[in-house]
């Protein structure tokens, strides 16, 4: 289990939000108002900026002569496009009206820019004296929606008015990757059961981002719940993704033809212990009556449902002279399902209900390591007529998958789920010996049980019955106003009430992207309240209970720890809000991109999540500084941000909680600090918080270390408010806790992180150092499969003889997951602190690591000084004196490469490599493919390579995508790759092999930026291809630098065939003994090889005459000196 993972959950197909949500797109695709504010928001191109003036120019031309008082106005669109001509009549026309319409768009065609072959005339009508035309754009036959030119004349041939919503420049592939009927699917898994009215394939515009994607728009009828309606959706035809929806029925709300109410909860506003001492329930601060937001209530049955709005209330609609029906609901919405740990259900009703028992038998006495198993399950209910189902759900007679400690940490990482039918999770539980626990209500007919295994042991688990729930009397409408208080001292309640508060403070930043945000923050995510640990530790003692809440990335769920036991009650982790908001902090840090546990980028993750925390109540108006004054420990240990005054490196502590108040020191500093505080933006039509919207944005950059953070933050800012006048505040609070550029002997700084790796691909023997507390250094390569070999050579003590500084390799995969890492065996009695052991020497000068690589892709070395007690890097370094590190280097490709066009000098090569792509969905100040961690820049990154790994020019190349839209690509498996097409060609008169011509053999070398690259200027190195044959336009041999000397160390050889055939080339003496071997086997094309002199054993020949002799398409001898 790793700490505060991700969860990718769809959402229940009942509903997703509330109706109200549902249904409201502050940024649509016909928001021209909101679209026309942020597009001014952006840079304008210069080619933009040009057309502009150009069409500017025209339009004074056309005021001038085809108008009846020179008083035409002209508004132009974000494409330099007049969208709007109005103010003055033109001169008469004569003709149809679809004539004139011609006639005006044609000779007007450079003001106005429209191509009127890519227009078809949609609707034509009149009212009083004006005629009214409306055009709709296409591309390529498939109508562009959105897209309009309208033109409104007299009854005379007189133009008043002409409008245009015009998209210029569109090219993208008009063959769509998926079907209608996935598409469909994709729409089902949201919204249920439907039926389908139209389908059609359409060009959809995204004006705010400037990107046209191909899309299926399905009008639909149907939907549960509160997702009934005509609906129109947009869906992606590359993935499947949903572009946009909006529901066409307009609806009004009769309060008395439907049930309805308000859902409360008792909570803590804050927690019971705000500030100061915990003296004891007895002087608890108490509850507040607050609304329940984006809780499911179902109506009579699972068919009728929705959920509450902000306020809390609800209403769905029976039709005309319905009498309504009874209310069901639990700690469940489209975005959290809570349970208690123990499987103790809580429901309202107010209605009668009973529990029932049906058979529904599944035995899983083992499973297979490092998998994933679902049972599906459909129990048989016993329900009489007038009654209606409410929750089914499993009763475990025994469980036994997975352990986890008090302290929370892993022993067992497997994992059991009880999800519904569409693959929401319900809840998730781990534990050893276990029985009677009931796994959670289910709003569904039928359920899955699903495992999650990691590599070692094996557990089980028996469910002989499913428990359901039952309405005896659904029909009529009961008192809907509820005040929930869970039984469990009404932690599943306070948990679900902050975690839905948060989320709808975070959607504020997350929207700013469009569509469903940045970061999909719709899934809904399993939440386990008053967890308890399966074995007490000597650090968390305590039998039956679990002292820390943590968000588990791995199996996508968090967990509010039962808190220490105090003589009567429980420091329930789950009754403080600050830490139930803390761990959603995790979860959106890990939306965006995978986090690694570990130093300044734990650290990071734990600032966002505090900030963040306290953030959102700021928001609601309260003053509050401290998290975790009631829990005090693990993730709940008190934090003041108002009094920090921790610098970097001189306060780093090798824990990352407590490191994380190095940089949320700062993040405080310019969102609270009156001397350094930020103010106020008003960005998207929303005023928020410019420290707020600068920290989420700053995030998008991936950043890992402190330094990172704070260019990537001062970045976000230019982005958005173009010059960034508070660059000096940004820096200067920052500096005051010590982030910042570091004095540093390492050559490599900064490296502290992956976004900030040394990429060591070219070169396998590195030296640096460890330069301050904290620091560490990171370092990427390409492999492919095969045993990976690192060294870490480590300093000397120099303060015992023969003992050297602890230092620490780990290995993690370029999705930042840990592989492996290798620590010296350290002499207990030279550490510095025994309940901490921090600052440890060995007896061992080095340490090696090794890994068996299976799949092709970055890597990442990390070196730390030694890690402590924390299991973080501790204080243990010397910056005097450096450390080592080599690794045996795998030549092998990464890239893979193959010819699709072989014609002489103007091949085309199709290349592709595996990349890691994360779930972000859009990039908040960028432009970056969705979800990519690396961008592919052409021309930039891409390097042509001879047989001898030398680089020659790209001028004799062009690279576009291999589908003709984007590099961004997915190989037959469904792995992502970056996937393009180089393409030869002539460069100031010039042929590739006029200009090369000892070339036959070539490779590519393929960059790509990462997310700091706009800051660092440095791109990753993906890897190398195969070698790659050019196409042969003759049969021939040829030699060059045939003396090979000490100043001419090796000889080229190209051999050229036009046809495939068994090649040799072989080295005699000129007694004709055979020395050398060169080349034997199948060849094609144009072949380079490389002999340096040396025999089959790669000893050095002797000075003398040689011959070089050729077999296969050609025979030949070629004759090469040998001079030493």
């Amino acid at each position: 289990m790793i700490k505060f993972f991700i969860a990718l959950l769809t959402s229940l197909n009942l509903n997703a939000s509330s109706f109200k949500e549902q249904r409201t797109n502050k940024i649509s695709p016909l928001a021209d108002t909101m679209i026309s504010i942020e597009k001014q928001k952006q840079a304008t191109s210069q080619k933009t900026i040009s057309t502009m003036s150009i069409r500017k120019n025209k339009f004074k031309a056309f005021n001038e002569t085809n108008s009846k008082k020179k008083n035409w106005s002209i508004r132009m669109s974000s494409y330099g496009i007049p969208k709007l001509l109005s103010g003055d009549r033109t001169k008469r026309y004569y003709g149809t009206p679809e004539g004139i319409f011609n006639t005006f768009i044609t000779e007007n065609k450079d003001m106005l820019g429209i191509d009127i072959n890519n227009l078809k005339l949609t609707t034509q009508s009149q009212f009083l004296n004006t005629k009214h035309l409306y055009y709709q754009q296409y591309y390529k036959n498939i109508p562009v929606e959105f897209s309009y030119v309208k033109l409104h004349l007299t009854d005379n041939g007189e133009i008043t008015q002409y409008n245009a919503k015009y998209y210029p420049d569109i090219n993208i592939d008009i063959n769509p990757k998926t079907t209608m009927e996935q598409a469909r699917f994709a729409i089902s898994s949201e919204l249920g059961s439907f039926s389908v009215s139209t389908s059609t394939l359409v060009i959809y515009p995204d004006e705010l981002n400037n990107r046209y994607y191909l899309a299926w728009k399905i009008e639909i009828n149907g939907g549960n719940g509160s997702m009934n309606g005509n609906w129109v959706y947009y869906i992606n035809s590359d993935n499947n993704s949903i572009l946009f929806k909006y529901d066409k029925r307009q609806y009004s709300c009769n309060l008395q033809e439907e049930t309805n109410g308000t859902v409360k909860g008792m909570v803590y506003d804050i927690s019971p212990v705000p500030e100061g001492a915990d003296n004891g329930p007895y002087y608890w601060v108490p509850k507040i009556q607050a609304p329940i937001s984006d809780q499911y209530v179902f109506a009579g049955g699972l068919l009728k449902s929705t959920t509450t709005k902000s306020d809390g209330e609800y209403c769905i609609n029976y039709g005309e002279g319905d009498e309504g029906a009874k209310v069901f609901m639990t700690t469940m919405g489209p975005y959290f399902s809570v349970l208690n740990f123990s499987g103790q259900p809580y429901f309202y009703t107010n209605g009668l209900y009973q529990w029932r028992t049906t058979p529904t038998k599944l035995s899983v006495q083992s499973y297979d390591n490092d998998s994933t198993i679902t049972y599906a399950l459909s129990p048989s209910y016993s329900i009489n007529t007038g009654e209606a189902l409410a929750y089914t759900g499993p009763l475990f007679d025994t469980l036994n998958i997975g352990e986890v400690d008090n302290c929370s940490n892993p022993i067992d990482n497997d994992m059991i789920f009880v999800l519904d039918s569409n693959n929401n999770a319900v809840s998730t539980f781990f534990g050893k010996d276990k029985s009677n626990i009931f796994g959670g209500l289910i709003p569904d007919q039928s359920y899955k049980i699903k495992i999650k295994s990691d590599q070692s042991l094996s557990g089980n688990f028996i469910i002989n019955y499913s428990s359901y729930v039952v309405l005896t009397n659904p029909a009529g409408k009961g008192n809907g106003n509820v005040t929930f208080e869970t039984p469990d001292n009404g932690t599943s309640i306070n948990v679900f009430y902050h975690l839905n508060r948060i989320r709808n403070f975070m959607m504020k930043f997350n929207s700013k992207c469009g569509g469903i945000g940045c970061i999909d923050l719709n899934k809904r995510v399993s939440i386990m309240s008053q967890v308890y640990g399966d074995k007490a530790t000597g650090d968390c003692y305590q039998p039956n209970t679990m002292w820390n809440a943590f968000y588990d990335l791995d199996h996508d769920a968090i967990f509010y720890g039962k808190g220490i036991e105090m003589g009567g009650y429980y420091k329930d982790f789950g009754l403080d809000g600050t830490v139930v908001r803390h761990e959603y902090g995790h979860l959106v840090m890990n939306r965006i991109y995978p986090i690694i546990y570990f130093g300044e980028f734990g650290a990071i993750s734990e600032a966002i999540s505090d900030y963040f925390s306290l953030s959102s109540f700021w928001d609601e108006g309260k003053t509050l500084t401290m998290l975790g004054n009631f829990i005090g420990t693990g993730e709940g240990v008190t934090r003041d941000l108002s009094t920090i005054t921790k610098k970097m490196p001189d306060d780093w502590a090798g824990e990352v909680h407590d490191d994380g108040m190095i940089l949320s020191g700062a993040l405080y500093k310019i969102r609270k600090d009156p001397t350094y505080s930020l103010g106020t933006i008003t960005y998207g039509g929303e005023l928020l918080n410019k420290a707020d919207l600068y920290i989420f944005g700053a995030l998008f950059y991936f950043p890992d270390n402190f330094e990172n953070f704070l260019e990537a933050l001062v970045d976000t800012c230019k982005q958005i408010n173009g010059t960034c006048s508070d660059e000096s505040k940004i820096r200067t609070a920052f500096s005051e806790h010590g982030i910042g550029s570091q004095s540093v002997s390492d050559i490599h700084e900064p490296n502290n992180g992956p976004e900030y790796a040394t990429d060591i691909s070219t070169f396998n023997t590195i030296q640096a150092y460890i330069d301050y507390n904290g620091d560490e250094d990171y370092y990427a390569l390409t492999l492919n499969e095969g045993l990976f070999h690192a060294r870490l050579y480590l300093p000397d003590s120099q303060q015992y003889h023969g003992f050297y500084h602890a230092y620490n390799m780990f290995l993690f995969d370029s999705y930042r997951k840990y592989v492996t890492d290798i620590s010296p065996v350290v002499v207990p009695a030279l550490c510095y602190s025994e309940n901490v052991p921090d600052h440890c020497f060995t007896r061992n000068n080095y340490v090696d690591l090794y890994y068996s690589v299976t799949k092709p892709q970055i890597y990442y070395i990390a070196v730390t000084g030694g890690v402590n007690g924390y299991y973080n890097n501790g204080t243990d370094f010397n910056s005097l004196l450096p450390y080592t590190l080599n690794y045996d280097p795998d030549l092998r490709s990464s890239v893979n490469a193959e010819s699709v066009l072989s014609k002489f000098d103007e091949d085309e090569i199709e290349f592709s490599v595996k990349v890691p792509k994360f779930e972000y969905l859009n990039d908040l100040t960028h432009n970056w493919d969705l979800g990519s961690e690396f961008e592919f820049c052409e021309l930039g990154c891409i390097k042509i390579l001879d047989n001898n790994l030398n680089e020659l020019s790209t001028n004799y190349i062009t690279v576009t995508p291999s589908d003709g839209s984007s590099y961004n690509s997915y190989d037959t498996t469904g792995n992502p790759v970056i996937k393009g097409k180089i393409k030869f060609q002539s460069y100031a008169g010039k042929t590739f092999s006029q200009r090369y011509p000892a070339v036959g053999t070539i490779y590519l070398k393929l960059y790509a930026n990462n997310h700091m690259s706009g800051i660092t200027g440095d791109t990753f190195n993906l890897g190398t291809s195969n070698p790659i044959n050019l196409t042969a336009n003759s049969n021939s041999f040829i030699s060059y630098n045939n003396i090979i000397n000490s100043n001419n160390a090796t000889m080229t050889l190209k051999y050229e065939t036009k046809e495939a055939s068994n090649i040799k080339i072989y080295v005699y003496t000129a007694t004709g003994q055979l020395v050398k071997k060169i080349y034997e086997g199948q060849g094609y094309g144009k072949m380079s090889f490389s002999w340096d002199g040396t025999d089959d054993s790669g000893k050095k020949l002797s000075s003398g005459i040689y011959y070089i002799k050729t077999e296969g398409a050609v025979n030949k001898v070629e004759k090469v000196a040998i001079v030493r």
